[in-house]
């Protein structure tokens, strides 16, 4: 059988969600032994790799999630003793949220995990199908944000995300045009 370009489109875009959900699937079968699920995880991460404390408002934007969310759960990480937040300097209504010291040990688990699990999945591939495969990927995120809402060309440049993110959490890691809107007016 010879699939038409449109078959092929429509297969890779339906492919894409599925592998994502695979992964995520795995990955917090992975992370439940420590006791984490992927919306613990991730931020802890985010964190880890933060060159300093980050506002809840930065955790949302960086998750791809709501506030009201993002409180909800630093609450339960606060709970849990892996962070804590203080008032930030100079506006009282924001917080700065740190990683405690038992979650950055934890952190290097949880790096440890991803990096087995990657190695684990990608080891059929060759360094060239690799970087091919990340050409493609990285060529489809700058094309997706070349479009709104509606799926329609308009003038902006992509957002850069980083390939370590994109593995780990590739849907929130997409951000619709209204979201990159919002985020350059506030920047």
């Amino acid at each position: 059988m010879n699939p038409t370009v449109p078959e092929l489109q429509r297969k890779f875009l339906s492919l894409l969600p599925r592998n994502y959900w695979l992964l995520r699937n795995v990955i917090d079968a992975r992370m439940e032994p420590m006791g984490l699920s992927s919306a613990q995880w991730r931020p802890l991460l985010l964190l880890d790799g933060a060159s300093g404390p980050m506002t809840q408002v930065q955790i949302a934007r960086a998750l791809g999630l709501e506030s009201p969310t993002v409180v909800r759960l630093l609450d339960r990480l606060v709970e849990k003793g892996w962070v804590h937040r203080r008032n930030c300097p100079g506006d009282r209504r924001a917080y700065h949220v740190e990683l405690t010291a038992a979650a950055r040990a934890l952190c290097a688990d949880i790096e440890k995990v991803l990096t087995e699990l990657r190695a684990s999945v990608l080891a059929a591939f060759s360094r060239a199908e690799l970087m091919e495969a990340v050409g493609l990927m990285e060529r489809i995120q700058e094309r997706m944000a070349t479009l709104d809402d509606a799926g329609h060309s308009v003038q902006g440049k992509a957002d850069a995300v980083s390939l370590s993110s994109a593995v780990t959490a590739p849907s929130n890691r997409m951000r619709t045009a209204r979201q990159r809107r919002r985020i350059e007016k506030t920047s």
